[in-house]
C-alpha cells in the first residue's frame, strides 16, 4: 500500500475503536433487528444484452488525490438527481478526513430515492458493517488492496449474514482472482494502483476475461468521457462508478447524459 493509502488504514481503525467506545456494537446489533431489508444493488446493476452500461453515481466532497471536488451540495437533492438522470443505483462516501463524507450524507440520500444505496468507506471491521446497516446501506464496499485473504473472507460473509450486498473491488490480477474464487458477485476493478496512485483504464480492459461470467464487473475510477464508457462497453462491463466528473462539472446532469448516451 502507499503511504497515504497506510495512513488512512491507521487512521480508520482508530475512528472505529473510538466509534465502539461511543456506541458499543451490542447497541448497533440491537438496532440491526428493526431495519427493513437491504435494496437489491447487485441486480440493479446488473447489464442485460444489447442495454447501455448502468451507472453507479457517487456522492463525493473531496478525495486525496483530487482535493476538494465539491463541496457545496445537499445530499437528498444530488441523489435525488442521479435517480432522475438514470443512474442505477448510488455510492455514497462517509469517510470524514480524507474524502469530506459523512454518514448524514448516507441517511439523507437514502431517505430521498428508491435506489439501492452503497456505503463508500474502508471497512476493516465488522463493526462498521452493523453500523453501515444501521445507517441504512443497501452495500458496501470492501477491498482487497486493504485485507488480508481471510480477514476478507470474514467481512465478506458477515455482510451478507448482515444482508448487505457487497462491492468486492480490487486491481491487481491477483486480488481480481481471488475475488472471483471468493464468489463474489458484483467485483469492482479499481483503474488506480494504489502503489504509484495511476489510474490506466486497461486495468479493467485487461482483467475483465478473470471474471467469470454470470458476475456483475463494475469498473471504477478514472470514467471522465463518453469514449471512456464507450471502451469500457466494448469487454462486456456492467457498470460505472463515477464520482469526480459528475460531482466536479458544473452541470452534473449534463455530464451524465454525456458519460451515459
Amino acid at each position: 500500500m502507499t503511504n497515504i493509502l497506510v495512513e488512512i488504514i491507521e487512521h480508520k481503525r482508530a475512528e472505529v475503536e473510538a466509534r465502539k467506545a461511543q456506541t458499543p456494537l451490542e447497541g448497533l446489533m440491537e438496532q440491526v433487528q428493526s431495519t427493513p431489508p437491504c435494496r437489491d444493488f447487485h441486480a440493479a446493476l446488473r447489464r442485460q444484452p444489447g442495454a447501455p452500461l448502468k451507472l453507479l453515481a457517487e456522492i463525493k466532497a473531496a478525495s486525496p488525490s483530487a482535493g476538494s471536488i465539491n463541496n457545496n451540495f445537499n445530499a437528498a437533492d444530488t441523489a435525488r438527481l442521479f435517480e432522475d438522470c438514470g443512474a442505477a443505483a448510488v455510492s455514497v462516501l462517509t469517510d470524514l478526513k480524507y474524502f469530506s463524507g459523512t454518514a448524514d450524507h448516507l441517511k439523507e440520500a437514502k431517505a430521498a430515492i428508491s435506489l439501492p444505496v452503497l456505503r463508500k468507506d474502508f471497512t476493516i471491521d465488522e463493526y462498521q458493517l452493523y453500523e453501515g446497516r444501521v445507517l441504512g446501506a443497501d452495500a458496501v464496499l470492501l477491498m482487497a488492496q486493504v485485507l488480508p485473504p481471510d480477514e476478507y473472507r470474514a467481512l465478506y460473509d458477515k455482510a451478507y449474514e448482515l444482508g448487505l450486498h457487497v462491492l468486492a473491488e480490487g486491481h491487481t490480477e491477483e486480488q481480481i482472482e481471488f475475488l472471483a474464487s471468493l464468489g463474489a458477485q458484483t467485483i469492482g476493478i479499481n483503474n488506480r494502483d494504489f502503489k504509484t496512485m495511476t489510474v490506466d483504464l486497461d486495468a479493467t480492459l485487461s482483467r475483465r476475461r478473470l471474471i467469470p461470467a454470470g458476475r456483475v464487473v463494475v469498473s471504477q475510477s478514472g470514467i471522465f468521457t463518453r469514449d471512456d464508457v464507450l471502451r469500457l462497453e466494448s469487454v462486456e462491463v456492467d457498470a460505472v462508478q463515477v464520482g469526480t466528473s459528475i460531482m466536479k462539472s458544473g452541470d452534473m446532469k449534463q455530464q451524465i447524459t454525456d458519460l451515459i448516451g
